[in-house]
């Protein structure tokens, strides 16, 4: 048996050691979403918002900050995971800057026969001069000679969706003007933290050695965004996970040093704890080839109930030593065992969930409880020595027997104040769950307005409505209808409906529009008269702008620009996460810019659209559709839950044999439940998944300390040992649980608050129901 356990323990830190850590909420989306549901997900792994750095830098000097703007992004843009550092200059767009000049005719979306014009060409030509004779050129005296219609500026306008940041010395800076802001795009997965977590360190790394070179060392930067999000996630769940587990443990231990009085016993008590945790673990590592945090966590929240069986075989241990040691108490095994089979039993209905999240805490759960219960029941005697004696807990335990015959004096009040809780829950039963997916967010409320203000600095607002075009037919037709569909919202932003919005036909007009605009360019010979015209009384004539004309001429003869063109620019990065194909289908995503001063609704938009044929479109709140897609999640948590309390009952009755015993140990734990949904009621807290999940294990452990209590009072031995291990192991569990709810992730916080709630009330009420015999 021994060698089998060791064999476990081994390849279980092998296969953990083997998968992913994550902390990002995508487990707790749909296992099977929708087209709409996967579009979600997709955004959140790949998707440019999960891609995307904002990054604000301090403290500079008014006279330097356009200069260091430059020299950060220089630095950060030799990184090979970073696609691109947009900071307000033009060089930004340096690697695209040959594709855009030359493809600017086609991608300008100002265009049209009366660009040439004379009078338009006479406006550009002293436009020109203005520039040249200030030396203001945007790329100097032969890129203004070979545009000077400034198409190529209006081909980057049209591109670019921050056209309201602020700018000073030609690159971004906030409202007040005293942070320098970039956007840093990169080409890391959202999923993939480890190396987001490097990226982050070496744009760190790079800033010092920018401040350093450059003396400024008041100077100081601050970095947000969803790759930031999920690495300092990450960190806080693990340091909160270790932190926490080694207080929790600590106390534990130090409680049974000082019950037990035996270093050995510390020892015995270690070996079910790391045993539950390392193989529930490797249990969801297996099955799920990764690791949650919150998974993990809830590992470490199991200690508490992995003692519980420790403790009922040191108690045992203590009051029969020797042989009895040996024989692992059976008499204590059977109840224990039971309750062990409830608690698995109740969270194998979670492993019917859509949700993988729910799901991994129901594996770690199954695994781990069976573990501990095993490796105590069987392992724990191999491992006590023969000579083992700790101290004998039956004085404690004949004092607690006297403590029930006066809480039996305190069952009428407590089952009025059941009543009453159970009254008020029904009351409130719509305001007792958190419907909003942001109860799962585990960034801090500062973390997210640094973001929030970011953002809007940037002109990155949160889009809170997109309009999804979606074709079966090959990218040209998604574009032209893309583009149909950017038409109408172009009339809603020029009506006041919308501030902006942004579409891929901004970055890749569809070909139709792109040989639309080669028609609107006149042949050489026309351009030239038209110039010959334009240039009188002007310093500039018509051969000075000869290259101008041969660009024209080019121009109108080329292929239209498609997507392959821009594989390796910029370009590509930005129209990538805007475009996305699912097997067949095609689908364009346009995210929408709101007046912060009137919202317009789902409805309106669609009212304003255009019906397309071959095309499909729906405009969603994704604000709304998250909130929806995690409701049907809680919903099914809690059906799936009660369908798992109805299989605890069943088997319940199979055992005990009577309705009336499994109303005597259920009422307990039933009581418990609406004390602790209660108690979070009044307290303003609104449950979420974690609280059912903590419910969950109120049950799974409150099942244990009822069944026990209900073979103390009607054992007419009615060994005192049992009352004692009892209330110990309520104090180790309370201690395991109880350090969580100090947890500064709001998830693990919500876990250890509902159990160790909980576990205290069902012990209570257990005393109080069945005490004096249960008579």
């Amino acid at each position: 048996m021994l060698w089998i356990w060791l064999i476990t323990l081994v390849l279980s830190a092998v296969a953990i050691t083997r998968v992913p850590f994550l902390t990002d909420m995508s487990v707790f989306l749909p296992r099977h979403p929708t087209a709409q549901q996967a579009l979600l997900v997709q955004g959140i792994n790949s998707g440019a918002s999960a891609q995307g750095l904002l990054v604000a830098v301090s403290g500079a000097p008014v006279g330097r900050r356009a200069e260091l703007s430059r020299q950060l992004a220089q630095h950060w843009q030799s990184d090979p995971q970073v696609r691109a550092v947009l900071n307000g200059q033009n060089g930004s767009f340096r690697l695209d800057e040959k594709l855009i000049f030359e493809a600017r005719y086609l991608l300008s979306p100002t265009v049209n026969e009366e660009s040439f014009s004379v009078a338009a060409l006479r406006t550009a030509m002293q436009s020109s001069i203005r520039l040249l004779s200030t030396s203001m050129g945007l790329f100097g005296k032969e890129h203004i000679l070979r545009d000077p219609t400034g198409e190529f500026v209006h081909a980057i306008q049209a591109m670019m969706p921050h056209d309201t940041v602020q700018s000073e010395g030609g690159v971004w800076v906030s409202q007040d003007h005293t942070q320098l802001l970039f956007l840093i795009q990169s080409s890391v997965s959202g999923s993939d933290l480890d190396s987001q977590e490097r990226l982050l360190e070496r744009i760190r790394t790079a800033f010092s050695a920018v401040r350093a070179h450059a003396a400024l060392t008041q100077i100081d930067m601050v970095i947000s965004g969803a790759a930031t999000f999920a690495v300092e996630s990450r960190r806080s769940i693990r340091d909160d996970v270790t932190r926490l587990s080694a207080i929790g443990a600590s106390l534990i231990v130090l409680l049974l040093l000082i019950v037990f009085r035996s270093p050995w016993a510390l020892m015995l008590t270690l070996v079910p704890m790391v045993s539950a945790v390392v193989v529930g673990a490797a249990a969801v590592a297996l099955t799920f080839g990764s690791l949650h945090g919150l998974t993990l966590g809830f590992g470490a929240a199991l200690i508490g109930e992995t003692v519980d069986y420790a403790v009922y075989y040191l108690a045992g241990v203590a009051r029969e030593p020797g042989a009895m040691a040996r024989s692992s108490r059976p008499r204590f095994w059977p109840t224990i065992g039971l309750g062990v089979v409830t608690s698995f039993v109740g969270f194998s209905a979670l492993l019917w969930s859509g949700f993988p999240g729910l799901a991994q805490l129901a594996v770690f759960s199954m695994a781990g409880l069976t573990a501990g219960f095993l490796v105590t029941r069987w392992v724990l005697p191999a491992l006590t020595p023969m000579a083992f004696n700790p101290r004998s807990l039956v004085p404690a335990g004949r004092t607690l027997h006297g403590v029930l015959s006066k809480l039996r004096r305190a069952r009428g009040a407590l089952l009025l104040a059941s009543c009453v809780a159970t009254a008020f829950c029904v009351t409130q039963r719509d305001r007792l769950w958190d419907k909003d997916i942001a109860a799962l967010n585990p960034i801090t409320q500062s973390a997210q307005a640094l973001d929030a203000t970011l953002r809007s600095a940037l002109g990155e607002q949160g889009a809170r409505l997109i309009v999804l075009v979606q074709s079966n037919g090959d990218e040209d037709a998604l574009l032209e209808a893309t583009f149909q569909v950017s038409l109408a919202l172009d009339m809603m932003v020029k009506g006041g409906k919308l501030a902006g919005f942004s579409s891929p036909t901004m970055v890749l007009p569809p070909p139709s529009i792109q040989v639309t605009r080669q028609r609107a360019l006149p042949d050489a010979a026309t351009l030239t008269g038209r110039l010959d015209l334009a240039s009188r009384g002007l310093p500039i004539g018509a051969d000075s702008l000869k290259y101008f004309v041969s660009d024209v001429q080019a121009s109108r003869t080329r292929g239209p620009l498609r997507r392959t063109d821009l594989i390796g620019t910029q370009l590509a990065t930005q129209l990538e996460p805007l475009l996305i194909r699912q097997g067949e289908q095609r689908t364009a995503i346009l995210a929408l810019r709101e007046r912060h001063e009137s919202p317009v609704s789902v409805e309106q938009i669609a009212r304003a659209l255009p019906t397309l044929q071959g095309a499909t479109i729906n405009v969603l709140d994704l604000t709304a559709q998250t909130n929806r897609l995690y409701a049907g999640y809680l919903r099914e948590a809690i059906m799936l839950s009660a369908l798992g309390g109805l299989a605890i009952a069943a088997l319940l009755w199979l055992r005990l044999g009577t309705v009336a015993k499994v109303i005597r140990v259920s009422i307990p734990v039933l009581g418990a439940l609406v004390f602790v949904v209660a108690g979070l009621a009044l307290a303003g807290r609104p449950m979420n998944l974690l609280h059912l999940v903590g419910l969950l294990l109120v049950v799974a452990i409150g099942s244990n300390y009822a069944l026990l209590m209900a073979d103390y009072v009607v054992d007419s031995f009615q060994d005192p040992t049992i009352l004692a291990s009892l209330a110990l192991a309520n104090v180790t569990t309370l201690l395991g649980y109880g350090v969580l709810a100090a947890s500064s992730v709001p998830l693990l916080s919500a876990l250890g608050t509902t159990v160790g709630l909980g576990a205290p009330l069902v012990l209570l009420l257990s005393a109080a129901w069945m005490g004096d015999n249960g008579r």
